[in-house]
């Protein structure tokens, strides 16, 4: 019913995310950091920022209510419309997450496959969920603001506990640190009692049970994942698991 109207919304929005992308400066810094093998993780995470908030924008500039069937956003218009740029931000942020953890484990000499982060159609469907049955829009751009940027970086905790988990699975002991961002997205307002339980430093069994890598739309709290230098390798696996985006 509504494929032709969604079709063109899509390709509205990928390509003004696109252009965001192309133009923004912090966005380029960082990608030549990663690529010179010079970038931390937290390079990354705000590299995922970035593009949560191109994509936001995109969709923002584009999704208005009032060139919508009954001036509001149903269901099927959501998934549609924002599900191809949502596809482009996770593949994105697990190429450039990948190019640093190469960089990384070739310094470590570790020398094991890269996964990437689980697929991305659940985060999607949440982000579709907050959007769907919004009628007014004000309540629409919320719902396209912080959710769409938590989401990149949700792309970005789930490579990194997919990979965190291959490694520990191989031997190589992983040190999950979670830093707890009274600024960023939580804007300096009353501090997030949720987010400051999950302040730490973790194993890999410790950060699954506690809900460590999780977070929510808001959440600006860093998370990294260490091999320390000490740790007893009892695997050599060198089968390369990572396609190409």
């Amino acid at each position: 019913m509504y494929e032709e109207l969604t079709e063109e919304l899509a390709g509205q929005i990928q390509r003004r995310f696109r252009q965001l992308m192309s133009h923004n400066a912090d966005i380029q810094r960082i990608t030549k950091k990663i690529r010179a093998g010079k970038a931390s993780q937290r390079d990354v995470a705000k590299y995922a920022d970035f593009v949560g908030k191109a994509g936001s924008a995109a969709m923002k500039q584009v999704l208005h209510l009032d060139a919508l069937p009954d001036a509001t956003m149903y269901e099927e218009i959501a998934r549609d419309t924002i599900t191809p740029v949502m596809d482009d931000m996770w593949g994105w942020v697990n190429t450039r997450a990948a190019e640093q953890l190469r960089a990384t484990d070739a310094a470590k000499g570790i020398n094991i496959g890269i996964r990437t982060g689980f697929e991305p159609t659940r985060r999607i469907n949440e982000v579709v969920s907050m959007m769907t049955g919004q009628t007014t829009q004000e309540a629409l751009d919320n719902a396209m603001t912080d959710p769409v940027i938590a989401t990149a970086r949700k792309y970005y905790d789930d490579f990194m506990m997919e990979n965190a988990d291959l490694r520990e699975s191989l031997g190589f002991e992983q040190v999950v640190i979670r830093h707890y961002d009274d600024r960023g997205l939580h804007n300096g307002k009353t501090p997030c009692r949720w987010c400051l339980e999950r302040e730490g430093r973790f194993s890999m069994q410790d950060a699954h049970t506690l809900g460590v890598f999780n977070r929510h739309p808001g959440c600006g709290c860093i998370i990294e994942v260490i091999t320390p230098d000490k740790t007893q390798v009892q695997t050599d696996w060198t089968r390369n698991e990572w396609t190409e985006i």
